[in-house]
């Protein structure tokens, strides 16, 4: 079973916010994709991670140009894995790939110099590894961040690229000669295409027509255009200028595969060199990210989830945009089962998809929504939220339920199991004998679970810890208010029992008096018969609205 699957991630809106996760280099924007959460064996090393993002955020504080820099030297480093990868096989990359190479190590050693260290090594310490590749990359005495093919490497350079200049001035020369002869005899002056364009039927025209040291290039109804032919002195130095160039090509072809040779020793520190910035690309790109939602550091608890002012950061934004507030919600998750009772639209299962998306985003390394965050690594994350019918198996909305809660429950290892609502997609009996076997099962599992519910049976299990929602706000005042306000805080305890709220809600959204006293009537008849002992238990009675 994965770490996540994708009705997992469906149901957390795990791609909405993995897009806003957007690391700024081609390499990075690569990495994204074969990301892994930390796994429960590698708590050293994600407490390592968040250490380093703790240094960059004080760093920012104390420097505030400092996350520029940074994003500009990311922002300028072109894709260079391709590069790399073709020296390491042996190749000799072209003058474009070593153009890449050198904006990799220009913009990396700012990022050296920049960049907050820890204890652990990195080749970001090791500067005399930084400077043994720059020197090669940049030879002459000039640092720049442009790569050329300096004349400092090869004598042959400069004296065959004063042949290519000397052979080009002279054809040129060749050219402007003739031009100046035509222009003197025919009394014409070039436009800024050196072209001559004369009327028709003039005297010019004729004359340049007849002319051998011209051609007619092309005329309109009113007009001709002519430009000069080549001398034999300026193809003479043309020719020459390609031969120049020929040797000049082979020569560069020549330190090309010098600067290859010189670098093949260097490659282990150029690969952890590349390494190093895709880690800085994609640290960078998580601050960046939690910064949308005020991250806090999660700090490792090997038994609990413990969130305060825990927050949906896609949800909040939406009830920003109509003008309204998430209300924060404080949740403590032991091994074994947690159960979050509340009415329809009370925010049960937001409860629950909050509480999975915070311990996903812990887990992949991101400082995470809340006030406060300690929380376990665990093995797997488990979401059965919302309708699972499966199509391509032809399983119903419950047979498919059942599946996935099977698997999540069948685990030996150590996951966290969100489950909503099970058993709701059958008969009330049956459902709620299942939702509370479910989690009688879970209170005595290694696992943590975290599980809503509108069956009272499921409050009656021992061991389990329970939670309701603080619910709607008056339902009475939603027109006024212009919608639906719900509270998402968590209330310890079951209270009276499961709520029973449909019917305000009914009320509050506009549903007819008539429907609603009628549903009042056949409620209060269904408690008197309970009371009288009829000992039958219909939908209403069994489980709440």
């Amino acid at each position: 079973m994965p770490w996540m699957d994708n009705q997992s991630r469906r149901a957390l809106r795990w791609a909405e916010i993995w897009d806003r996760f957007r690391p700024l280099t081609p390499m990075g924007q690569r990495a994204k994709k074969a990301l892994s959460p930390f796994m429960p064996t590698e708590v050293a090393t994600w407490e390592c991670h968040l250490d380093e993002q703790e240094r960059c955020l004080k760093r920012a504080e104390q420097d505030p140009d400092w996350e520029s820099r940074v994003g500009e030297s990311l922002s300028r480093i072109p894709d260079v894995e391709p590069v790399v990868t073709q020296l390491e096989r042996g190749g000799v990359p072209p003058i474009v790939g070593w153009f890449r190479l050198k904006a990799l190590v220009w913009h990396g050693r700012k990022l050296a110099a920049e960049w907050p260290l820890g204890e652990r090594e990195s080749i970001l310490r090791d500067r005399k590894a930084w400077e043994a590749v720059w020197r090669i990359v940049n030879p002459g005495p000039v640092a720049q961040p442009s790569f050329a093919l300096d004349d400092a490497l090869d004598p042959r350079l400069s004296s065959l690229r004063r042949k290519v200049a000397q052979w080009e001035r002279e054809r040129m020369d060749a050219e402007e000669e003739r031009a100046r002869e035509v222009e003197r005899q025919h009394h014409v002056r070039r436009n800024r295409d050196g072209e001559w364009i004369v009327e028709r039927e003039s005297v010019p025209y004729r004359a340049l027509l007849s002319d051998p040291r011209v051609e007619r290039v092309r005329e309109t109804p009113f007009e001709g255009v002519f430009r000069p032919l080549g001398t034999d002195r300026g193809r003479q130095a043309f020719s020459r200028r390609q031969q120049a160039e020929e040797e000049l090509e082979q020569v560069e072809q020549e330190v090309l595969a010098s600067l290859a040779e010189q670098m093949r020793p260097h490659l282990h520190n150029l690969r952890q060199m590349l390494l190093e910035v895709v880690r800085i690309d994609l640290q960078w790109a998580r601050i960046q990210t939690a910064r949308e939602w005020n991250g806090i550091r999660p700090r490792l608890d090997a038994d609990a989830f413990r969130l305060e002012g825990a927050v949906h950061p896609l949800t909040a934004s939406a009830l920003a945009r109509q003008g309204r507030t998430f209300t924060p919600l404080d949740v403590t998750i032991d091994r074994g089962a947690t159960v979050v009772i509340g009415p329809n639209m009370g925010g049960k299962t937001m409860a629950i998809k909050t509480v999975g998306l915070i311990a996903a985003l812990g887990q992949f390394g991101f400082f995470v929504p809340a006030r406060s965050c300690r929380m376990p690594l665990v093995s797997w994350i488990r979401a059965v939220i919302g309708d699972g019918q499966d199509e391509r198996d032809g399983l119903s909305t419950f047979a498919a339920e059942v599946v996935r809660v099977a698997e999540g429950m069948n685990r030996t290892d150590g996951g966290l199991l969100l489950l909503d609502e099970v058993g709701r997609g059958t008969n009330p009996d049956e459902g709620a004998a299942l939702a509370a076997a479910v989690a009688e099962a879970l209170a005595a599992s290694p696992f943590w679970s975290f599980q809503s519910t509108h069956f009272r049976e499921v409050l009656e299990v021992a061991g389990i810890r329970i939670y309701r929602t603080a619910g709607l706000k008056n339902p009475h005042t939603w027109k006024d208010d212009g919608g639906v306000s719900v509270d998402y805080r968590l209330l310890p305890g079951a209270g009276e029992g499961v709520p029973r709220q449909a019917l305000l809600i009914a009320e509050g959204l506009g549903l007819a008096p008539n429907v609603l006293e009628g549903a009042r009537r056949r409620i209060k008849g269904t408690l008197l018969r309970e009371e009288e002992g009829d000992g039958s238990q219909t939908a209403v009675g069994r489980k709440s609205d």
